[in-house]
């Protein structure tokens, strides 16, 4: 019997090579993905033929498509029946968006990813979390030092003299 997996934002640039790359080692590959793409939809762009283009193309080599957001949680539990684990890599990526619309940013990315969590909990399967190149900006070509451990102390701090906040708070 195959393996199954379940991939949030499976018709994204990560997702969708991430559907492939399991749907070609013989997994049963189910692809989650809302099709949208603030941020494309916001420039402009044709949103709807690359995440067109994806979906055909994933549902060609026998991935299962589900059209679903991860802020539903019972959407989200009732797709993983059987998955033997979930890599996810469904956001809200740009920053543009979370400022101008932060609730979407905020249920996407928080919410969603708690709902992921817990579909994850209540079905007792692992989590593969990922993330954007976002995150690291533009020094990724730079060397990583890895210290002993994740909270080391940083030749850059605030003084004990400084203050927290400058400025008046409003009301």
């Amino acid at each position: 019997m195959a393996k199954k997996v379940l991939v949030t934002g499976g018709c994204g640039f990560l997702g969708s090579h991430v559907c492939e790359l399991f749907r070609k080692q013989g997994w049963d590959v189910i692809s989650y993905d809302s099709m949208t793409k603030y941020e494309l939809k916001r420039t402009g762009y044709g949103t709807e033929a690359t995440r067109e283009y994806n979906w055909n193309y994933l549902q060609g080599i026998g991935v299962t498509m589900v059209k679903g957001d991860i802020r539903n949680l019972e959407h989200l539990l009732d797709r993983t029946t059987g998955c033997d684990f979930i890599v996810h890599t469904a956001a809200q990526p740009a920053m543009t968006i979370s400022w101008e619309d932060p609730e979407l940013d905020m249920t996407t990315n928080v919410v969603g990813t708690f709902n992921v969590l817990e579909v994850a909990r209540k079905r007792n399967i692992p989590v593969v979390n990922t993330s954007s190149i976002h995150v690291y900006g533009n020094s990724i070509n730079d060397s990583l030092k890895e210290g002993a451990t994740s909270y080391e102390r940083t030749p850059v701090a605030i003084g004990e003299d400084q203050p927290v906040m400058v400025g008046e708070i409003s009301p």
